[in-house]
């Protein structure tokens, strides 16, 4: 059975875990954690790889797993004059099982589609969209963090997301909102099952069944569709707020046909708003790291701030 890879992308916080555990739950599925380093391969290599810098090649790929997501990464492949496909490589590095269709979760390829697609050609994409508004209140309540911030990063990040995958050639991507999965994940399933060209499953339905690891951090991670898990903004952001948020984000919450509440015309984020954002965050990630893990202590902040400088140090070389 040939390997496909589909990636989904998205926001985070915005439903791209849940996506990850609905299409898992069937049977010819293996979707990994986040590969937030697989973009930068595409300027070293193509689709197409010679077999003598095989051993090169998966290096590469462990060096940059750096949430440990490859269950086979010591594979042995021959040496040879010939040719690869990059994503043989990377499907068999994944695991050793076979699966019509294997990829990853991250959220930040929303930006990087155009260096998978030189990666592996024959990619698909699932961008998985949720209300601003609800996810500036999640990343608040989570992590303490800036919700005007937040709105203009929704913003341009979901903005190139869309200007990427029109690019692409028709039936490759397929745009899922979250809160229709919460209204009818019956329909919406089957619009990935067809989407993927595999057969429906119920078990798909009940994918909380079939995840394995429970993750810390991650307060709705493995559990059943929670349907009222959306609009809570309404009640819990100040109605000042919701307006600047909707002024920042306007044209783009318009472009996926979610009700303007407050907002007149857009008004894009001020200088001063935006440093005052990134402050904000920065003191945030010191005195309030995540709230919904339990070794939220200064040593686990201070190691994710590590972490978050290499990674942006990492995106400026690509």
């Amino acid at each position: 059975m040939d390997t496909n890879l589909v990636f989904l992308c998205g926001f985070p916080s915005s439903g791209t875990d849940l996506i990850k555990n609905i299409v898992n739950a069937h049977t010819d599925v293996f979707i990994s954690g986040e590969f937030p380093f697989l973009p930068s391969l595409a300027s070293k290599y193509g689709a197409i790889v010679p077999g003598l810098v095989v051993d090169e090649i998966v290096n590469d790929l462990k060096k940059i797993d750096v949430y440990h997501n490859l269950q086979n990464p010591n594979i042995a492949l021959p040496k040879s004059d010939g040719e690869y496909l990059l994503s043989e490589i990377y499907s068999a590095m994944l695991n050793n099982k076979q699966y019509k269709w294997k990829g990853n979760k991250t959220p930040q390829n929303t930006e990087n589609i155009e260096k998978i697609k030189i990666l592996f050609p024959k990619a698909k994409f699932i961008l998985i969209v949720r209300d601003v508004r609800d996810i500036c209140l999640s990343w608040e309540n989570k992590w303490g963090k800036d919700k005007l911030l937040c709105a203009y990063k929704w913003d341009s990040r979901m903005k190139k997301g869309i200007e990427k995958l029109k690019n692409l050639e028709s039936g490759s991507f397929l745009v899922l909102k979250f809160e229709e999965l919460l209204d009818n994940l019956e329909g919406e399933v089957r619009n990935i099952c067809r989407f993927l060209d595999i057969g429906y499953q119920e078990r798909m339905l009940e994918f909380d069944k079939y995840v394995l690891d429970k993750m810390e951090g991650k307060i709705n991670y493995g559990k059943s569709i929670i349907r009222d898990n959306k609009e809570k903004w309404k009640t819990k952001i100040p109605d000042k707020e919701i307006k600047r948020i909707e002024e920042i984000s306007l044209d783009t919450l318009i472009m996926f046909n979610y009700p303007i509440m407050a907002a007149d015309k857009k008004r894009p984020i001020k200088v001063i708003e935006k440093c005052r954002g990134f402050a904000h965050d920065a003191i945030s990630l010191v005195f309030v790291g995540n709230r919904a893990m339990k070794s939220n202590k200064l040593r686990s902040r201070l190691y994710s701030i590590t972490f978050e400088l290499k990674k942006r140090l990492f995106y400026t070389q690509l």
